[in-house]
C-alpha cells in the first residue's frame, strides 16, 4: 500500500496542502520533460527525412536509415507516456484542489450540481438544496461516474434504514485516512467518465449488428486477407495491379453492404405500419364473410366492432367490401350498410341501411 502523504496530527488541510504542493512541483518538471521530448522527436523527424533523401541517392549505405527512423519510434513512445503521466497528475492536482475548496468554503459553483435529478413533486428536495448551484449534492458529490452520481442522488432523495446509516458511516470512517487511495481513485475513474457514454453505449448495443449474417462476415474477412496479401505482393514483386483491383473490389463490397444496410433499415421503419393495416384479423374476418352473408344490421355491427378492437379492418370479398377508418360501407345484396365509429368507445358506433 502507497504511503499516505499526511503525518501523524495533521488535519485535513494540512495534509491536503502538503501533497498539492508536492504534485506541483512533479508537474513542473514533467512538463519540461515533455516540452524537451518534442523538441527532440522534431530534431529526428528532420534528419530522418533529410538522411532519406540523401540515402535515395546512395544506395549503398541505405541500411541506416532504419536507425533514425527507430530513434523517432522510441522518442514517440516515451513522449506519449509522459503526456499520459501529465494528464494523471493533472487529475491528482484538481482533486486536491477540490478538497482544500470544500475545507476552505469556496465550493459553490465548482463541482456538478445535479439539477437533473430534481423533482418538483418531491416532499423536501426544493427546500433542502439538494440539487442545483451551491447545493448539497454539489457539496458532496466527488463521483466520476454517471452511475455514482445516480446513487448519491438516490441517497439524498430517500431515507435509509439506520443500519444503512451505519454502514455507510463505517465506510467514510474507513477511506478518511486512505488519501491516496481516493487520488487514485478519482484520478483513474475519470478515464471511465470521459470514455463511457451510457446513452450511446446502449444505443450501441440495441443496435442490430451490420454483418448479422455468417456469409457477410466470411467474405469480409476473406477481401480483407486477400488485400493485405495484394498489398505484400506489390511490395515484393512489383505487382501494382493485383494491390489496385483488390482495393476497388474490397470498396464496391462495402458500398454494396452499405446500402443494403441502408435499405434494410428503411424497410424496417415500414413495417409496423404494413402490419398496421394489414392485420390478421382481416384474412380471418374475410373468410368468414364469404360463407356467411349479412343479413342483419346488429349482426353486422357486432363484426365491426370485434374486428376494430384488434385493430384496422381491410376485407375485400366478393359479396362485401370493407375498408377501414372513421367510416365504412358494406354492400350485401340490394342494401348498403354503412357503419360509423366516432373517437370515442364502442357505445358511439352507428349502423345506417340504405335500401
Amino acid at each position: 500500500m502507497d504511503a499516505e502523504p499526511g503525518k501523524p496530527g495533521d488535519g485535513p488541510a494540512e495534509v491536503y496542502t502538503r501533497r498539492l504542493r508536492e504534485l506541483l512541483q512533479e508537474q513542473a518538471v514533467e512538463e519540461w520533460r515533455e516540452r524537451l521530448l518534442g523538441f527532440l522527436k522534431l530534431a529526428v523527424a528532420a534528419i530522418t527525412l533529410i538522411s532519406t533523401f540523401v540515402l535515395l541517392r546512395h544506395t549503398s549505405s541505405i541500411e541506416l536509415l532504419p536507425a533514425p527512423v527507430g530513434l523517432f519510434v522510441v522518442l514517440a513512445v516515451v513522449h506519449e507516456k509522459v503526456i499520459r503521466s501529465l494528464r494523471l497528475r493533472a487529475r491528482n492536482i484538481r482533486f486536491y484542489e477540490r478538497g482544500l475548496a470544500r475545507i476552505e468554503d469556496r465550493w459553490a459553483g465548482t463541482g456538478e450540481t445535479g439539477e437533473r435529478f430534481l423533482d418538483p413533486l418531491h416532499p423536501y428536495a426544493r427546500d433542502l438544496d439538494l440539487f442545483g448551484k451551491a447545493s448539497v449534492f454539489e457539496l458532496l458529490c466527488t463521483a466520476r461516474t454517471r452511475a455514482g452520481e445516480e446513487t448519491l442522488a438516490a441517497w439524498l432523495l430517500a431515507a435509509a434504514p439506520v443500519d444503512e446509516i451505519r454502514r455507510r458511516q463505517g465506510a467514510i470512517t474507513d477511506l478518511k485516512d486512505r488519501v491516496t487511495f481516493r487520488e487514485k481513485l478519482f484520478s483513474l475513474a475519470e478515464t471511465v467518465r470521459l470514455g463511457v457514454r451510457p446513452e450511446a453505449l446502449a444505443a450501441w448495443g440495441e443496435r442490430e449488428p451490420y454483418f448479422a449474417e455468417r456469409g457477410t462476415r466470411v467474405v469480409t474477412g476473406v477481401l480483407a486477407v486477400l488485400w493485405i496479401l495484394s498489398l505484400v505482393a506489390w511490395g515484393v514483386w512489383g505487382l501494382g495491379s493485383a494491390a489496385l483491383a483488390m482495393s476497388v473490389l474490397n470498396l464496391g463490397w462495402a458500398q454494396m453492404r452499405l446500402a443494403l444496410w441502408r435499405m434494410r433499415r428503411r424497410t424496417l421503419r415500414c413495417l409496423p405500419e404494413f402490419f398496421r393495416c394489414w392485420n390478421w384479423s382481416a384474412f380471418l374476418l374475410q373468410n368468414w364473410l364469404r360463407c356467411k352473408p349479412l343479413s342483419d344490421a346488429t349482426e353486422l355491427l357486432h363484426l365491426w366492432q370485434s374486428g376494430n378492437s384488434r385493430g384496422s379492418l381491410n376485407i375485400s370479398t366478393s359479396g362485401a367490401t370493407c375498408f377501414s377508418g372513421r367510416s365504412t360501407c358494406l354492400r350485401s345484396g340490394a342494401r348498403n350498410w354503412h357503419l360509423r365509429r366516432s373517437a370515442g368507445n364502442g357505445s358511439s358506433d352507428r349502423v345506417f341501411a340504405n335500401g
